[in-house]
């Protein structure tokens, strides 16, 4: 489900509209640095091979485990970000995961985004890449514990990556290996169609919003009328209906513009995360929230870096009174003051 889509880069590109009163075409900014060149090398279709190490006391994991699969890496928002959709079988259970990475010019770091079939959190981690060595260097925090992964590129055909976890002393284990090489670029086979649909009360509304929508939101900015603007978006179930992945396909100030949204729930936080990239920003925004089952309704509340590079507070209420109408609206508040916005969206006819 797309809950930011054009309404937050709208919402982002506002300074900007400002900034182009008296008559001057607006131009979205471009956000693409030198850094998210890196990004392309690992784009395309990989046959993976991995090998997990034991870890004692985890359920499952009390023998080292090794499994093979497909991932299919690809650029999106015009190469703003790496979308990676990996499958797997292990002990006769499928297996899918999906990977988001993108640099942060702000910060000056890769950022990377990790949800999969499996009962696991949302996770973020930072990056790093070294040139020279053509190595990728990430770390954060999983479900064991702090983690750091190192990803060499050999060839432009072959990369190993390996995992360590990290302990309080800064003690490093090496726990998993993967190497990967490329093939014909082939999608791998939608393992979501073949694993049990996720039970629980909290993932059964996610169904409710997969299918293809025409979307119009609109916003108006003090002293000018409102903007209005039109797009389509496909919502697709991912990692077992676990998680849903959006398309979205439009205009911005005129020019083509492409978002995504990542939506799902978080078992260990217990609320929904939502994660929205697009082409008109290097960063995502990611909000957290809740849902009322007798209203149909979603509330979300998060933090997103705005186009102008200013901290901004974004507050969401999103409803889906039948099933084919679903609405937002939209604040979106930093010093300068608070914008508002709304999107409309009817699904498309079968």
């Amino acid at each position: 489900m797309k809950i930011v889509t054009t309404l937050c880069a709208a919402l982002l590109a506002a300074p900007f509209l400002r900034a182009q009163e008296g008559g001057a075409v607006p131009q979205m900014p471009d956000p693409k640095t030198e850094a998210h060149a890196p990004l392309a090398r690992l784009a395309g279709t990989w046959t993976t091979a991995c090998r997990m190490e034991a870890m004692p006391g985890v359920p499952g994991m009390a023998e080292p485990t090794t499994w093979t699969g497909t991932e299919r890496a690809e650029l999106v928002c015009n190469g703003l970000w790496l979308k990676c959709v990996s499958e797997s079988k292990c002990h006769d259970q499928q297996m899918q995961g999906l990977w988001l990475t993108g640099y942060d010019p702000g910060q000056k770091k890769y950022r990377g985004l990790w949800v999969s079939s499996m009962d696991e959190p949302y996770m973020e981690c930072d990056g790093s890449y070294d040139a020279d060595t053509r190595t990728w260097t990430y770390t954060g925090t999983s479900p064991q514990g702090g983690f750091r992964s190192v990803l060499a590129v050999e060839s432009d055909d072959r990369t190993i990556e390996t995992c360590y976890l990290v302990g309080e002393d800064g003690t490093q284990t090496q726990c998993m290996r993967i190497e990967r090489t490329r093939k014909a670029d082939a999608g791998p086979v939608d393992a979501s169609a073949s694993m049990p649909k996720p039970a629980g009360e909290h993932r059964a509304p996610l169904a409710d919003c997969v299918g293809d929508w025409n979307v119009v939101s609109s916003f108006s900015m003090p002293g000018q009328g409102a903007i209005e603007e039109q797009g389509s978006e496909r919502v697709r179930p991912i990692c077992g209906g676990k998680w849903l992945w959006s398309d979205f396909a439009g205009t911005m100030m005129g020019q083509p513009f492409e978002g995504h949204s990542l939506f799902g729930y978080d078992p260990v936080k217990q609320q929904y995360a939502n994660v929205w990239i697009d082409s008109g920003s290097a960063t995502h925004a990611l909000t957290w929230g809740s849902y009322d089952p007798a209203r149909k309704q979603w509330t979300f509340d998060g933090e997103c870096i705005d186009l102008a590079g200013r901290n901004a507070r974004i507050h969401q209420v999103y409803r889906q009174p039948d099933a084919d109408t679903r609405e937002l609206q939209m604040t979106m508040t930093t010093a300068d003051g608070t914008e508002t916005m709304a999107i409309h969206y009817t699904r498309k006819p079968k």
